[in-house]
């Protein structure tokens, strides 16, 4: 491999991922001309996905993308608040590791992953993270070099959120490691040649690559240039613009973890269209009818037709008037005739009630925006909250249990690269932490709560359980208090003690002063 393309490799590190784009519409991506009918099926599922969540003009989308038969206003869509109860609490508060093997040297480890936050900004991507799983279902996490310019050194390690909506395909083993990905990412500039040209990057990871390839037979990275708006196969890229093997790069693993998480709110799409399509059907059927009536015959003793009048005109000729904001509007008709209203086209509180009946089942489905949307005053029995807030967090523990791996195997990735490089010594060095192969990296995140407790109600329950007889150190545990208050319970606890300790024995040395001197009981006993 020459140094010039290790070094425009390293260039591209730093800039890869960024998200150029941002889309709710469906247009741009309902179908790739020239993808397998799958990718595109697939991306054309994520702008669905997307345009829930956007929540701006919904139907319309919908409507563009060939999902529904009209562009109607939404009435009610829970998706946004949805997602933003997950964003809110799947990998919120302050987390902490413990590495998988005993042995391992945990404080050095904790000391690595946050590093590895720190260089990757955890407290935003993880929102990322969470926004991109509670709405598209897949998730995608990179981990790349950061480098000053192409002859600089490493300085940083870091993980960065991948839009799934750039994947265009993926193979993964039965592990749900990835053996193969490509990503097409817009870009402005060119990684390679530094000009300004609208254009996409296509980056093609393999293990494994076939024998007609540009690393024929080892695994790598291969990177070519596509014209914008191009949405090729694998076999029309045409000559790679750049390739590195595992060899060139110094690990045999490709950087970029997959997960996949449940999106429960998804199997509910079809009865939220069909509750805005009903609603808005009922809001046609409310508007006021008015009947025009003519009591005039003709020569012959025959009824006369209603008048028509020049609705251009009418204004104009004041027989026109619109009354109460536009409530109810008032024709001035010659001759004899008179209006009156009409009565309801349709029973609307029956269509009321299949409405109410309708999100009804909608919002039972979905436990997490009950939780999100009850209000202080919402009175519920104890059984039905703790149920309802039981499902609620089992579903956020799911999401966080399948991010977390996601995360924990990046952070292993990121600890071996950082290696590779010699990064940090003081931090990630192999005698400190270990290395990939001997599984001292390997960790996982502590356990915590998913609703935090406020500070008045953990010292209640608290005290509750220690009255109860049970051991302080369990009922921090049990009353939910963060892991760093009961990692310093044993040390406060002892400094406690030996404050009594010491206090006993200076009380018990003066005591035995007093005796011993006779001030005790009049000099009458000595010891």
């Amino acid at each position: 491999m020459s140094e010039w393309v290790d070094g425009i490799s390293r260039r591209f590190w730093g800039g890869v991922g960024t998200r150029i784009i941002e889309s709710g519409a469906l247009d741009d991506a309902l179908y790739k001309p020239g993808l397998p009918a799958d990718s595109a099926a697939r991306l054309g599922e994520y702008a669905r996905r997307w345009a829930y969540y956007r929540n701006k003009r919904l139907y319309y989308h919908l409507w563009r993308g060939g999902w529904c038969e009209a562009d109607i206003p939404t009435e009610f869509n829970p998706v946004p608040t949805v997602a933003a109860f997950y964003i809110a609490n799947v990998l919120s508060s302050s987390p902490s590791i413990e590495p998988a093997d005993k042995s391992a040297n945990g404080e050095a480890l904790t000391a690595a992953v946050e590093q590895l936050w720190e260089w990757s900004n955890y407290q935003t991507l993880r929102g990322q993270l969470t926004e991109t799983a509670a709405v598209l279902g897949d998730v995608f996490l990179k981990v790349a070099e950061k480098r000053p310019d192409a002859d600089a050194p490493v300085t940083a390690v870091y993980m960065q959120d991948i839009d799934p909506r750039t994947v265009i395909w993926w193979e993964a083993d039965e592990r749900g490691f990835l053996t193969a990905v490509r990503i097409d990412t817009p870009r402005l500039v060119s990684v390679f040649d530094g000009t300004e040209r609208r254009h996409t990057l296509v980056e093609l990871w393999r293990k494994d690559w076939p024998d007609d390839s540009p690393l024929a037979g080892q695994g790598g990275v291969a990177y070519y240039e596509i014209a914008a708006g191009q949405s090729l196969d694998d076999k029309r890229l045409g000559a790679a613009v750049a390739v590195q093997s595992f060899d060139d790069l110094g690990y045999d693993f490709i950087p970029v973890v997959w997960a996949r998480v449940a999106t429960h709110w998804y199997a509910q799409i079809d009865p939220i269209d069909r509750y805005n399509a009903k609603a808005w059907h009922a809001d046609t059927l409310n508007a006021p009818l008015w009947l025009v009536k003519s009591n005039t015959l003709d020569s012959r003793g025959a009824p006369k037709p209603a008048p028509r009048l020049d609705t251009a005109a009418l204004e104009t000729q004041l027989h026109y008037q619109v009354v109460g904001n536009g409530a109810a509007r008032i024709l001035y008709l010659p001759g004899m005739a008179d209006m009156q209203p009409g009565g309801a086209p349709s029973d609307l509180a029956v269509i009321n009630e299949r409405l109410a009946t309708l999100r009804e089942g909608i919002v039972d489905a979905l436990p997490e925006y009950r939780v999100a949307t009850m209000k202080a005053s919402t009175q519920l029995a104890t059984e039905t909250l703790e149920l309802l807030l039981g499902q609620a967090t089992q579903r956020v523990l799911d999401m966080r249990g399948e991010l977390e791996r996601l995360l924990v195997r990046a952070h292993m990735m990121a600890i071996s690269i950082a290696q590779i490089a010699e990064l940090r010594p003081d931090l990630f060095a192999p005698d400190r932490v270990g290395i990939y192969a001997d599984g001292m990296t390997s960790h996982t995140f502590t356990e915590r709560g998913v609703f935090q407790k406020s500070a008045a109600a953990q010292a209640q329950e608290l005290k509750l359980l220690v009255e109860a007889g049970i051991p302080a150190k369990m009922a921090l545990n049990i009353a939910d208090y963060n892991v760093a208050v009961i990692a310093e319970y044993d040390a406060a606890a002892a400094e406690d003690a030996l404050r009594q300790r010491t206090t006993l024995a200076a009380a018990v040395q003066r005591q035995r002063a007093l005796v011993d001197s006779g001030a005790a009981d009049n000099g009458v006993t000595r010891l």
